[in-house]
């Protein structure tokens, strides 16, 4: 009998041990969060919209970084997503689940020749990149061409602001992601930097990116 009492001890220890791994799990794995709990964005692929088999890891395209000092860290899924050219980063943006956050100066750099060459290919291919949230994907376009007289070759426009309206309910992200199609008109402006700046708000109906305010024209 003694050595039996041992035993159900040693089971209830584990059932406790159990419990705790399963109490103390929250966020991201099981897509629940307590109010104020971060919630990460992840940035995946950019490629043409017209070869979704052509992609590229977000920042082969140069995007600014909140903490560019900062190591990267990654999010694999395994095999399957490594396949199908998936590979996230934590995109550095401070997000708190419930919490607004107003417009706000996300990073800025000065671009090299190189850099709005880069772009520039990127908008005249039509690119498009995807986020993750919460394993909710969110799409956008890198930019848009626009012509500013008839006969005149298209200028290219890259969005630098964006704005993601993030729904839940109860203790959980919901809602479709999607990108509105078209943007913003374009205003003449010389991008002699690329930057990113927006809000977040935890709250209304679908996640979406939304291009804020007016594209910059790469000269």
């Amino acid at each position: 009998m003694e050595s039996l009492g041992k035993g159900r001890g040693g089971l209830a220890t584990l059932l406790l041990l159990g419990c705790l791994a399963v109490c103390t799990f929250a966020g991201e794995n099981n897509h629940r969060y307590k109010d104020g709990e971060t919630v990460t964005l992840w940035v995946n692929k950019v490629g043409p919209y017209n070869n979704p088999q052509e992609t590229y890891n977000y920042y082969a395209l140069p995007y600014c970084k909140p903490r560019p000092q900062q190591k990267d860290e990654h999010s694999w899924g395994g095999l399957g997503e490594v396949l199908q050219g998936n590979e996230l980063i934590n995109s550095q943006l401070d997000i708190k689940f419930k919490v607004p956050v107003p417009k706000t100066s996300i990073c800025s750099q000065k671009l090299s020749k190189d850099d709005v060459e880069e772009f520039r290919y990127a908008v005249e291919h039509h690119y498009w990149y995807e986020l993750f949230m919460d394993d909710l994907p969110v799409w956008g376009f890198v930019g848009e061409l626009k012509r500013s007289a008839a006969g005149a070759d298209p200028d290219a426009l890259v969005y630098s602001h964006k704005q993601l309206d993030i729904s839940y309910n109860g203790d959980r992200v919901s809602g479709d992601a999607s990108v509105p199609e078209g943007g913003p008109a374009a205003a003449p402006a010389a991008a002699a930097a690329a930057a990113a700046a927006g809000g977040s708000q935890l709250g209304g109906s679908g996640c979406q990116a939304q291009p804020q305010a007016a594209p910059q024209q790469l000269r």
